[in-house]
């Protein structure tokens, strides 16, 4: 059997938001490729001091009306605090592990607009490409 090289499409977007006023606004985190669609996997978000106000930090695509991937409530999202994307209390999945839209992008956005409370937002967000 002759060996094959493994080309793995698993990636992983991370970085630091820096202020409730850019999680309002929402951040692009993985730009938009009109030839590519993207699957949320896993990751984490961590805030920098309690986040407050919001319902909910999203994982979401980049159209105009988002499709939500994953929702961290802002209750997770305690100082210092890692929040898992995984299923359990106060993380909802709506589209995680599905295939969004080919030629849109992944964007962290508050569902609101009204977080307060966060002085900066870790994030590691593992995502899959098609």
């Amino acid at each position: 059997m002759a060996n094959t090289e493994c080309k793995s499409r698993l990636r992983c977007a991370c970085g630091t938001i820096a202020s409730a006023a850019l999680v309002n606004a929402g951040v692009i985190i993985v730009p938009p490729i009109s030839s590519r669609s993207y699957i949320v996997v896993g990751g984490w978000l961590k805030s920098t001091t309690s986040a407050a106000t919001s319902t909910s930090v999203d994982v979401t695509d980049t159209t105009g009306t988002e499709v939500i991937n994953a929702a961290v409530a802002v209750g997770n999202l305690t100082d210092g605090a890692v929040a898992p994307l995984t299923a359990s209390s106060g993380v909802s999945w709506t589209t995680f592990g599905t295939a969004n839209t080919k030629g849109k992008g992944l964007k962290i956005i508050s569902d609101d607009g009204g977080l307060t409370g966060t002085t900066a937002l870790d994030y590691c967000i593992e995502y899959m490409t098609l």
